[in-house]
């Protein structure tokens, strides 16, 4: 039932699509990344192409899972505990151990700062979900501004080698020189985001992570098929 699934979310011509796209290979990266359901969610799509249609990526395409990053250490022990094609290249803890103390530092204060007006305003009685967008607004203004003018670490500690490792951006002009395509297939936290979590948004821990990660990757999220 796989492929005629395939065909009725993504229309008349998925399977090909997404087969000459596994062809040409892609390579994904994730941040926040716990245990990473994106990177198994595209393994498995492999797996079932190969179940019920028979199909094999080229040799030099396939899937390929640069890095992980997540600071938990027991989520990041199931990571490291993968194998095949589900392995990552490297595995990382915080997201932020790729920029330098005073860019974490700025960062943190924006937070700080928006979650003291955030108590102060919601004390006066105002709407909290304009209390919200208005900061939202402001924090994520702050937080490009800090990152846009910051320098990423080509090397940070990897858990996977237990050594500083190489985890700079994957070669994107390379991928797309063979039609592949590179991916960072994060997201935010949804501790902080979720409506059963803690319904921060913007506000919590993780809303640092998340700038962070996004401007280590490397590209904008395509759709994939």
């Amino acid at each position: 039932m796989w492929p005629m699934q395939c065909m009725h979310m993504g229309g008349p011509g998925a399977v090909a699509k997404l087969q000459k796209q596994f062809d040409a290979g892609i390579w994904a990266s994730t941040h926040l990344s716990g245990i990473d359901f994106g990177a198994l969610a595209l393994e498995h799509i492999l797996l079932d192409m190969d179940r019920h249609v028979g199909f094999r990526p080229d040799v030099d395409g396939g899937l390929h899972l640069f890095h992980a990053a997540e600071i938990d250490s027991a989520v990041r022990s199931m990571l490291l505990g993968r194998s095949g094609a589900c392995e990552h290249a490297h595995v990382v803890g915080d997201v932020m151990d790729r920029y330098d103390l005073t860019t974490r530092e700025e960062l943190r204060s924006v937070i700080g700062l928006a979650n003291d007006a955030y108590t102060a305003r919601s004390r006066g009685g105002e709407n909290i979900q304009d209390i919200t967008d208005s900061i939202a607004a402001t924090v994520s203004t702050e937080c490009r501004r800090i990152l846009v003018a910051s320098t990423l670490q080509e090397r940070c500690w990897c858990y996977k080698h237990n050594r500083m490792c190489c985890v700079r951006d994957i070669d994107v002009a390379a991928i797309r020189r063979r039609h592949g395509l590179a991916v960072s297939i994060s997201g935010t936290s949804c501790f902080d985001c979720s409506a059963m979590g803690r319904r921060r948004r913007t506000l919590g821990d993780s809303t640092v992570p998340f700038w962070g990660g996004g401007f280590t990757n490397v590209c904008c999220v395509k759709k994939i098929w």
